[in-house]
């Protein structure tokens, strides 16, 4: 069984400046832990159901970019991917939604 992590939120005790700090320090842990795979969503506005509205939401492939370089082999995806809220191009330069773990080379 592959177990992996998913973020529904970003509400960590410590300020905004100290998020991407946080944020990498979770998914080493992860990553060193065992885990397979990290999941972050892709919204503009957090969901009710999983904060306030307000609270922090990172965009997801920014976020992803982030972490593929501070671990080295935990695959990292998105949840899902929005294509209502993006422009046709800014969409075809990512990465096919068929194929959303972010892959590393050696």
């Amino acid at each position: 069984m592959r177990l992996g992590l998913w973020f529904s939120n970003y509400r960590w005790p410590q300020d905004q400046e100290s998020l991407g700090d946080t944020f990498a320090t979770i998914a080493q842990r992860a990553e060193r832990a065992g885990l397979s795979s990290l999941w972050v969503p892709d919204h503009f506005l957090m969901p009710p159901r999983f904060g306030d509205p307000d609270d922090n939401m990172l965009e997801s492939w920014s976020a992803l970019a982030f972490l593929a370089g501070r671990t080295n082999r935990i695959k990292l995806g998105t949840m899902v991917t929005g294509v209502t809220y993006r422009h046709p191009l800014a969409r075809a330069s990512l990465p096919w939604p068929g194929c959303c773990m972010v892959q590393r080379r050696a």
